[in-house]
């Protein structure tokens, strides 16, 4: 339940807040330099606009669904060209985790 939750504050705040965030996240673990971070946030801000812009338009949802993909598949490939092969590694495995940890969080926080 607590991830449905953290989903729908992430959804509630701006473009780029969210993209400010995420590039602040992956900056520290990617150990990103500065002119890198900015690349990797200008890709986020754009990332985030367009899934705004998809959620606010179109009421079907297969419609959606292939935006989105295509938002995706576009996202990862300007990430692949931005970030070393080592830290798009790195960076996957930080995409593959974000469900699992935010389930898990409070059992982190407490050790």
């Amino acid at each position: 339940m607590g991830k449905g939750r953290g989903m729908q504050q992430y959804q509630a705040a701006d473009p780029a807040t969210r993209a400010q965030k995420m590039t602040d996240r992956m900056t520290r673990q990617l150990e990103l330099d500065q002119a890198t971070s900015k690349k990797v946030y200008d890709v986020l801000l754009a990332r985030a606009e367009k899934v705004d812009a998809i959620q606010k338009g179109s009421d079907d949802n297969k419609t959606k669904a292939q935006a989105l993909k295509a938002n995706a598949d576009d996202f990862k490939s300007k990430m692949k060209s931005i970030l070393t092969p080592d830290q798009y590694t790195k960076f996957e495995s930080m995409r593959g985790r974000r469900g699992r940890d935010s389930n898990n969080s409070d059992k982190d926080d407490q050790n």
